[in-house]
């Protein structure tokens, strides 16, 4: 698994790489919440795949798995104390075939099982769970900053379902 997050990371990089040329192109300079130190993405994406097996992802290209990845993050990145962040989608940005759902908040106990329950009670079936936790680092205004290297403990999950 380990060798296919490195060439997700190693595609975030040429990503970047190529919105940066096209912005220059077209004479724009992005400063938006997304716009992050690439070692935080990094982080994040190694994270993010680093407890699942790799027989999880063989369907997936390396640029879907950046496309999930960087979705996530663009959600998780800004998050005030307290607040829970709930999202049920077909994402727009790239093409799945999959409803995805991304949860945000701080450590709840049973959060995922529960979510696990209520998909099976109405007979979702689901394709894969991801139950990365993380440690981080916070502005004021809720932005990330940087992963600690403390007891990770601040939640994000993602549940596939079939559309």
């Amino acid at each position: 698994m380990q060798k296919l997050i490195e060439q997700t990371i190693s595609f975030s990089q040429t990503k970047k790489s190529e919105k940066k040329s096209s912005e220059a192109t077209k004479g724009k300079s992005k400063n938006t919440a997304s716009s992050v130190d690439k070692e935080v993405l990094n982080q994040f994406i190694n994270l993010f795949y680093s407890e699942s097996q790799k027989v999880d992802f063989n369907d997936y290209s390396v640029e879907t798995l950046y496309d999930v990845s960087k979705s996530a993050f663009d959600f998780f990145e800004v998050k005030k104390p307290g607040e829970i962040k709930v999202r049920v989608y077909n994402p727009d940005e790239f093409e799945s075939e999959y409803t995805l759902i991304d949860i945000v908040s701080d450590d709840a106990p049973f959060l995922v099982d529960s979510t696990v329950a209520c998909l099976d009670k109405h007979s979702e079936v689901i394709r894969n769970i991801m139950h990365p936790t993380y440690k981080v680092v916070r502005n004021e205004s809720g932005k990330l900053e940087k992963f600690s290297d403390k007891k990770r403990d601040q939640g994000r999950n993602r549940n596939s379902t079939s559309p």
